[in-house]
């Protein structure tokens, strides 16, 4: 019979000689499937870096898109205090102009 995929015919054994060249073939491939062991570790481990690396990513972007809304939000605050404080100044202007000419009025009167 025929191991599949090893490249390895049928292994004979009726003498020293035969059972050494199938020891042989065997050792071969076991070089081979550690071979290729070695390399689907290696890009095992490639994909685990790979991803380690897109989740790292993908925690800077949130935290950078939060601290933009963040930063956003600040300054909206702050634009809305500057124009709270200009409210009230005008309207301490009114008040102001409002009672002057009322006491215009009244040492006229």
């Amino acid at each position: 019979t025929t191991v599949p995929g090893t490249g390895l015919g049928a292994l004979k054994l009726n003498s020293a000689t035969s059972a050494s060249g199938a020891i042989a073939d065997l050792e071969g491939a076991l070089k081979e499937v550690g071979s290729l062991r070695s390399s689907l570790g290696a890009n095992i481990n490639r994909l685990g870096h790979t991803s380690a690396n897109l989740a790292n990513m993908q925690d800077n972007t949130e935290l950078a898109l939060g601290n933009i809304r963040d930063a956003d939000f600040a300054s909206e605050a702050s634009t809305m205090t500057r124009q709270q404080m200009l409210a009230q100044t005008s309207m301490s202007m009114l008040k102001q102009s409002n009672s002057m000419s009322g006491m215009v009025m009244s040492l006229l009167g």
